[in-house]
């Protein structure tokens, strides 16, 4: 768990959460973990690690993007929610 500083719709979030696959990635991997990032209370992003060689299949990367973006406090700058 990570903390950094974000304000989301009036309100100030801050985490970002990490989940780690050691096997096989499938597309449900990454969307129960944008489910989780949406569905937590102060968390703002995720980071997904494979310890894997494979590349995301092009469903996964839709659930990634559909989980849409945040940014900081003090920037403009958007980044990809997960």
């Amino acid at each position: 768990m990570l903390l950094h500083p974000v304000q989301e719709n009036g309100k100030k979030k801050r985490l970002i959460l990490a989940q780690v696959k050691a096997g096989k990635l499938k597309p449900g991997d990454v969307r129960d973990f944008a489910n989780v990032i949406r569905g937590t209370k102060g968390v703002v992003a995720g980071v997904f690690i494979t310890l894997e060689k494979e590349h995301w299949t092009r469903e996964m990367r839709t659930v990634a993007k559909q989980a849409g973006k945040f940014k900081r406090l003090q920037s403009a700058t958007k980044y990809p929610r997960l």
